[in-house]
């Protein structure tokens, strides 16, 4: 059985035998789109290094896992600022939207700038 099913099936025991910090990362988790994994980490507080979930949630384009980070991490005004031109930069529509609807992000003219010559060159995804 594989780690990620023993998440989906609720086996507690097998997830604790089964976890593999060196393998199982929030990056690996992110890129899978394995919301259930991350919430497993997040409930169970299982020392993982959090710091790049959010890049590879915009990077990857998973909205619902973008969400869910905002729900349960606080993240500072400057981070959602960053996020927001990462957003732009990978051309994400839906998570550019939702952040700058949903967060209290400031958006520099520059993304702006940046936002409109992709979707002039309709780049976005």
């Amino acid at each position: 059985m594989k780690f990620e099913e023993c998440v989906a099936l609720g086996d507690e025991y097998a997830c604790r035998k089964l976890f593999n910090k060196e393998q199982h990362t929030v990056s690996w988790a992110v890129k899978e789109g394995l919301l259930d994994v991350l919430k497993w980490m997040f409930n169970n507080k299982v020392d993982v290094d959090w710091s790049d979930g959010l890049i590879d949630a915009i990077t990857i384009g998973n909205l619902e896992i973008v969400i869910w980070m905002h729900k349960n991490f606080t993240v500072g005004v400057g981070d959602w600022s960053e996020a927001l031109r990462l957003a732009a930069m990978e051309g994400k529509k839906d998570i550019f939207k939702w952040i700058e609807n949903n967060t209290n992000a400031k958006c520099p003219v520059e993304v702006k700038l940046l936002w409109n010559y992709m979707w002039l060159n309709n780049r976005l995804k």
